[in-house]
């Protein structure tokens, strides 16, 4: 049976050009070698998963904290809403509502109202500040503030708006 040889080669290692030919390895160390990278591979890889789980799980928690932060500034936006359409359904007391002058705490609206703001809010508090318009006009502006505190530190809402019946 003939041999078969390249054409290329001139019998003893060398090509036509006179250039020595480069044998490869024994398939034996190949293999030792490529189970290596693969080892390696397989190591990069659990890394770069390991590091997209933490990312995800990093972005699931800020997720969760503007969630509960942003349930509270609706929470303090819709009891600022909810006094201003008391103010509005009751113009003749709107001086009752002002809560720096301490008349807030005596007029049962008003009293209501900031006890259902700390219920809402975790630590709520409210400042209600009202400046009655001149007359022949019943009203005024009114400053509202609602705070409350999260575990992000303190947090306040703060509208204004004019209650006046002519």
């Amino acid at each position: 049976m003939p041999m078969h040889r390249n054409p290329l080669t001139l019998g003893h290692g060398t090509t036509a050009l006179g250039k020595p030919v480069l044998h490869a390895r024994p398939a034996r160390c190949q293999r030792r070698a490529q189970g290596g990278v693969v080892m390696i591979e397989v190591l990069v890889a659990g890394l770069i998963f390991a590091f997209g789980v933490l990312g995800i799980v990093g972005l699931q928690a800020h997720l969760k904290r503007t969630e509960v932060t942003n349930k509270f500034r609706v929470q303090a936006m819709t009891v600022s809403n909810d006094l201003i359409g008391t103010m509005w359904g009751d113009p003749q007391n709107l001086n009752q509502f002002d809560t720096a002058s301490g008349r807030c705490d005596g007029h049962a609206l008003c009293a209501s109202w900031k006890a259902k703001v700390a219920r809402a809010l975790p630590s709520g508090t409210a400042v209600v500040a009202v400046v009655p318009s001149a007359a022949p006009t019943v009203g005024g502006r009114v400053q509202i503030g609602v705070a409350w505190r999260t575990p992000d530190g303190n947090q306040r809402f703060d509208t204004e708006t004019m209650v006046v019946l002519r």
